[in-house]
């Protein structure tokens, strides 16, 4: 692995984390999830066992995380095939968030966005970042048994 792409996930992270959590807890704070926003009018389907969460709904962080994360590594790929995989995994987080009843569509839409766009700019810092050291790989030595 090069340096490169482990600064690209740290900047993947750090853009996550902070994005979601300015949005979450400053710009979009107490938007309800799903559980509080039907709470007196229709009762939700649950998968038992799930607790719901009740506020700062968007953006969909999970989602964000995911479509980050695999938009990243997607940059990095050749293959289309390997490409697609990526998106289905990142998107099928995003379902998982609606199927629990921890968000809506537009908060997994947001984050799937959001997170696509984190993805670029990481890849695009990572990759423009010219120093001698970042394309040496990162070498984990084994210890002996």
């Amino acid at each position: 692995v090069k340096w490169r792409y482990v600064m690209g996930f740290m900047i993947v992270a750090l853009l996550t984390l902070l994005s979601t959590g300015f949005l979450k807890n400053v710009v979009y704070k107490g938007t309800p999830r799903p559980s509080k926003y039907f709470e007196n009018t229709y009762d939700l389907r649950v998968v038992e066992g799930v607790e719901l969460h009740q506020l700062n709904s968007f953006p969909s962080g999970h989602t964000t995380s995911a479509f980050a994360c695999w938009g990243f590594v997607a940059f990095l790929v050749r293959r289309r095939e390997l490409k697609f995989l990526m998106f289905l995994v990142a998107a099928t987080v995003g379902y998982s968030r609606i199927y629990l009843s921890q968000h809506f569509l537009e908060d997994v839409i947001a984050g799937a966005f959001l997170g696509t766009l984190i993805a670029l700019v990481s890849y695009s810092i990572a990759h423009r970042f010219k120093k001698e050291w970042n394309d040496r790989r990162l070498v984990l030595k084994r210890k002996a048994d």
